[in-house]
């Protein structure tokens, strides 16, 4: 996965392009006794295609898929944990700016 860390003059900003998850595939959180950003998605889905024949041979098909993914990004001292904005961006694209 695409990843940047930003420092602005009055941002401290997270991106990480996540394009294979739903927004309610991922969950953010703050330890802020550690000062670290934890980003995770966990998404599954089943496939299932119904027996076919050919011949005399009978085709059953059936698959599942979990992805996940996380990350820990430790949050600089001079930025504010209290102020945190997180936006999810159509391309997968989710942003996490902390003001500083």
């Amino acid at each position: 996965m695409e990843s940047d860390v930003l420092m602005e003059k009055n941002k401290f900003i997270v991106e990480e392009y996540l394009p294979d998850f739903k927004k309610e595939d991922i969950k953010i959180n703050i330890n802020k006794e550690e000062r670290i950003l934890e980003i995770s998605a966990n998404k599954s889905s089943e496939e299932e295609e119904k027996a076919k024949s050919k011949g005399d041979v009978k085709i059953y098909y059936f698959e599942k898929k979990e992805d996940s993914f996380y990350k820990k990004v430790p949050i600089p001292e001079n930025v504010s944990i209290e102020e945190v904005q997180t936006t999810f961006h159509k391309d997968g694209t989710l942003t996490i700016e902390f003001k500083k």
